[in-house]
């Protein structure tokens, strides 16, 4: 059985002015495909596909330069749903197409990768922002999207993208970034006494260590294991902080090169 869920947003006075061009653009994209649709239609008997509609996004982004101020593809998706409509029309699905109003209901579509992006961008600004240096593992994601039981988690996260997002956004803000081995076992360390359990299957999302008895939520404790990794890497030269700076060693406590570990899927 499929639910759903109909949620009331409130924008902000910028994002209300963002979404009204989103929705006068697409509008406006809407009828002028209709119409030159209409001519297409009475001329030949058939209709304009979504490649054809979408080729001449290019030409009306010239003429029309206020165009370009919505996201692409919400101007590709009013391609794609004008060209189903018609497609809907000449197989008797559906009525002819008509023209929308600005008094009617409005409406858009951001594609889910949009929405994605636009994220990780958001979550690695603000971590970027918050620390000095920041430590990931070098996952092997290729191969863990050949892994049915993974692909769709890895996937959903986008962790090859946020990576990437928070490496170059380091490096532009004079931060540390540190890639630690996808071979260190940051699952199976006990990050209290450094005790390495003998295997970690990926159901077990939470256990105790069987020389200290400490008990460890898996992601939090990976998330210390990686943080203290990378301290001893940028202490060994392996890897530089914020600025190619040294880290300086407190008296009775480990260094704090990292704030904070923050841990985002980890497996």
């Amino acid at each position: 059985m499929l639910t759903a869920f109909k949620i009331r947003i409130f924008p902000s006075a910028g994002q209300a002015e963002a979404l009204t061009k989103a929705f006068g653009c697409a509008r406006w994209l809407w009828n002028n495909c209709l119409a030159e649709t209409q001519a297409v239609y009475k001329e030949t008997g058939k209709g304009l596909s979504q490649f054809t509609l979408n080729s001449r996004l290019p030409e009306l982004k010239k003429e029309h330069a206020w165009l370009a101020e919505t996201h692409s593809q919400v101007l590709q998706a009013v391609s794609l749903n004008m060209s189903r409509a018609f497609i809907n029309f000449l197989e008797r699905r559906a009525k002819y197409p008509k023209f929308k109003s600005k008094h009617g209901k409005q409406s858009i579509q951001y594609p889910q990768g949009v929405k994605l992006k636009d994220w990780l961008h958001k979550l690695s600004r603000r971590l970027v922002d918050e620390n000095q240096v920041i430590a990931v593992e070098d996952l092997n994601v290729k191969g863990m999207m050949a892994n049915h039981c993974l692909s769709k988690a890895i996937s959903d996260v986008g962790w090859s993208m946020l990576t990437s997002f928070i490496k170059y956004k380091a490096s532009r803000a004079g931060k540390g970034f540190v890639k630690v081995n996808r071979f260190f076992p940051s699952s199976k360390i006990c990050s209290c006494c450094m005790h390495a359990q003998a295997s970690m299957p990926l159901n077990i999302r939470s256990w105790r260590c069987d020389k200290c008895g400490s008990l460890h939520d898996r992601d939090v404790n990976a998330a210390q294991n990686i943080r203290l990794e990378a301290q001893c890497m940028i202490a060994a030269g392996i890897a530089g902080t914020a600025n190619r700076g040294a880290i300086s060693q407190g008296k009775g406590r480990k260094s704090s090169v990292l704030a904070r570990a923050v841990e985002v899927g980890s497996l």
